[in-house]
């Protein structure tokens, strides 16, 4: 029947419009469907103060603690992702490789939100090969750098603690590079 497929077309039309409009596509993280306010948090102090608190506490794996300003000495690209994720997974090697290039200039972290065991955060460290520091329980850290609202999210901090930029989900890698280099071009 003709109606049929001028249905499906509607249909296909308005998931691909859906899809295209932002913050519609792609996945918030572990949100046990809960709506993306939820999800990413409630406050988001890069949309509103550049500045992230540098009393932001992040837990380490051995089960320290360390503060953002911490990491103030270089810029400081971070990266909220999940170890259950699809493309937090295809970040990784990428951001190994970032590392491996820019780690002069550039301090690297992962915050995962994955809260319930750091052992199997720790595992897909070692499975992965990462060479760069990764903490685990992050939802707080992640509502502090500004939510997030896909995974992966990566920040680019200044060394003053200002939020440079945010990129939400999985990119090129050029375009991790090209953010990196623009900061080193314009001596941010």
């Amino acid at each position: 029947m003709p109606w049929k497929s001028g249905i499906k077309r509607a249909v296909l039309s308005v998931s691909i419009i859906l899809l295209l409009l932002p913050g519609t596509g792609g996945c918030s993280g572990n949100n046990g469907g809960k709506d993306e306010k939820n999800a990413a948090g409630s406050q988001h102090p890069a949309e509103t103060d550049p500045r992230v608190k540098s009393n932001v506490v992040l837990k380490r794996l051995d089960g320290t603690t360390a503060h953002i300003s911490d990491y103030s000495d270089k810029l400081l690209f971070v990266t909220v992702f999940a170890t259950w994720h699809l493309d937090s997974r295809e970040m990784i090697p990428i951001m190994n490789r970032l590392q491996s290039k820019f780690s002069r200039k550039v301090t690297f972290l992962g915050i995962s939100l994955d809260s319930k065991n750091p052992a199997v955060v720790r595992n897909f460290v070692v499975g992965n090969s990462i060479n760069f520091e990764v903490m685990f329980d992050g939802q707080s850290a992640a509502n502090a750098l500004g939510g997030a609202r896909k995974l992966p999210t990566t920040y680019i901090l200044l060394r003053d603690g200002t939020v440079f930029t945010r990129i939400e989900g999985l990119q090129r890698e050029k375009k991790y590079e090209d953010a990196l280099r623009y900061v080193f071009n314009k001596r941010l």
